[in-house]
């Protein structure tokens, strides 16, 4: 049996689909692969921790269908509208706030020099504030409609239960798959957390898990077009840049005695973390914890200074499972101790981006004990449309063991995406219009 295409929600939550031929050996079909894996060393010097990682890309994929590929497509729609000297203060900044992050940098950049291709530490100190800078009136072809959380809650086993959290990543152009990496992260030999990211070029990840503590995504926030010399200020000022904030505070999450458990309270120490640093623009943090019995799970909205509104699991119509997409899910309230001061007052999902929708039919498809599942929130994210075409990995984690599964995935459409959901940007039979880019999670 062969799948070319995801199916629906209804009927067809599958995995991985086995060609089988009379030699009775199965063949999987390319509609998913594991990424490339590297080690971060933290107790290697900063210039040389990520010695081995540009080469680990290339290896699997030459230059112009990876690196080239996806530096080109944001160079035209972003880089390339910087004002003369912006990548210049832009290190000079990284250097000032962030120095260890700067000499790390300085590593990359001599390792894609060794492979052959100059690519400037300025330049990629420009790609660490590329979140920040995609936000402002000098980005073009930007579409905020990409990326998918869920966090689900095992509620018949919550003593010794824990949350499970499946992340999409959907970004263009269709080559960051191809720099999609595996990111192991050990201090003095002891492996301490786990990423995948195409973003780990600027020495930060979006998807990370780190076990007691917390795994954490971030999605794209839309508040509106920045000015981008307010912007530029506030990052010259010390703002943190986005894709530094998951890993700074992950990894100097205070624990005793060295391993990290939920006792600790490693989980709160870190959402805190998330509602107190100064960002240069907004967006979602979805975390989820260690412990099932204390409901971790949290979806914050979050701008450049403040948290507008916190949902936690449990708080949302279904105990068992939380969502998040592009939008707020609530009106601003502002966030208590353990979730909103104030009960969330729902939003409706976007008609015209129904992911979030059709994941929570597909959790109550399958149902709660399928559903907590890591196999059955695989199933939830692959089906349409909360994975389609712009869908570069799906990565599964759960904080409670510290693990992170991830797959770089294939762009596919489902045979009559009309017959399952009805979406206004992709698969659509009757499109004359070629598809938006996505600029952003």
């Amino acid at each position: 049996m062969s799948l070319l295409r995801p199916g629906g929600v209804a009927g067809g939550l599958l995995l991985t689909v086995l060609v089988v031929g009379l030699c009775c050996c199965p063949t999987l079909v390319d509609a998913m692969r594991a990424p490339p894996e590297f080690t971060l060393d933290l107790a290697t010097p900063p210039e040389q921790r990520w010695l081995g990682a540009v080469s680990a890309v290339l290896r699997v994929h030459p230059w112009d269908s990876s690196f080239g590929a996806v530096f080109a497509a944001h160079n035209a729609t972003l880089f390339d509208n910087l004002p003369l000297g912006t990548l210049d203060s832009l290190w000079a900044t990284l250097e000032q706030h962030f120095p260890i992050t700067a000499r790390e940098i300085a590593g990359l950049s001599a390792e894609f020099t060794a492979s052959g291709h100059t690519v400037s530490r300025e330049y990629l100190a420009g790609w660490v504030y590329f979140h920040e800078l995609a936000h402002t009136d000098l980005a073009t072809d930007v579409d905020s409609r990409a990326c998918t959380a869920v966090v689900t809650l095992n509620i018949d086993q919550e003593a010794n239960g824990s949350t499970t959290h499946v992340a999409n990543m959907d970004q263009s152009p269709e080559a960051v798959r191809n720099i999609t990496l595996r990111v192991h992260i050990e201090q003095a030999g002891v492996r301490v957390a786990e990423g995948v990211d195409w973003y780990w070029i600027t020495t930060g990840l979006s998807r990370m898990v780190r076990r007691g503590v917390a795994s954490v995504q971030e999605n794209w926030r839309d508040l509106g077009v920045q000015n981008h010399s307010s912007t530029l200020a506030a990052i010259r000022a010390g703002a943190t840049p986005q894709i530094l904030v998951f890993r700074q505070a992950l990894l100097t999450v205070p624990c005793d005695g060295g391993g990290c458990t939920p006792s600790d309270g490693g989980f709160r120490w870190f959402v805190q973390a998330m509602r107190k640093v100064t960002l240069g623009a907004p967006f979602y943090v979805i975390v989820a914890g260690a412990s099932a019995a204390d409901r971790e799970g949290v979806v914050m909205a979050r701008s450049a200074t403040a948290v507008d509104s916190e949902l936690w699991i449990g708080e949302d119509t279904q105990p068992w499972y939380l969502t998040q997409t592009n939008y707020d899910r609530c009106r601003a309230a502002p966030p208590g101790v353990n979730g909103s001061a104030t009960p969330c007052d729902f939003l409706p999902d976007d008609p015209t981006d129904p992911r979030r929708t059709a994941a929570e039919a597909a959790l109550v498809s399958v149902g709660p004990v399928v559903g907590t599942t890591a196999m059955g929130l695989y199933a939830v994210a692959s089906t349409y449309p909360v994975h389609n075409p712009h869908t570069a990995y799906t990565a599964v984690m759960n904080a409670a063991d510290g693990t992170l599964t991830a797959f770089v995935r294939t762009a596919m459409c489902p045979e009559s995406p009309g017959t399952t959901t009805v979406d206004g940007r992709y698969c659509l039979a009757n499109r004359t219009a070629p598809p938006l880019k996505v600029r952003e999670v």
